[in-house]
């Protein structure tokens, strides 16, 4: 059984620019998917394991901690973040992507 076979919550595909703030620096990553819990950033950055990171953009300004890093062929390429509070703009911005049956 694969990795995504493992995933009991749905993943969304998105794409949106966002801005990562971490230790008063300023990154920029792509939001590759999301889920009610967490999100995949596509980003070049390597965050410590459990790093706090304020991830924002035009709709949403929420925190994650870093679960894990991933790289391909020695670069990084993007950061697993479990999200520490589902708000309402969060829910909303999730919610924006899903579509209806």
């Amino acid at each position: 059984m694969g990795f995504s076979e493992r995933r009991s919550i749905e993943r969304i595909p998105v794409g949106e620019k966002i801005i990562i703030t971490y230790k008063n620096s300023i990154f920029m990553g792509t939001v590759l998917n999301l889920s009610k819990v967490g999100m995949f950033i596509g980003t070049r950055i390597s965050f410590p394991s459990d790093a706090v990171l304020l991830i924002e953009n035009s709709l949403i300004k929420i925190l994650g901690k870093v679960k894990r890093t991933t790289d391909m062929n020695g670069y990084y390429d993007g950061v697993g973040v479990e999200l520490s509070e589902a708000t309402q703009d969060f829910v909303e911005y999730l919610n924006s992507f899903k579509t209806p049956l």
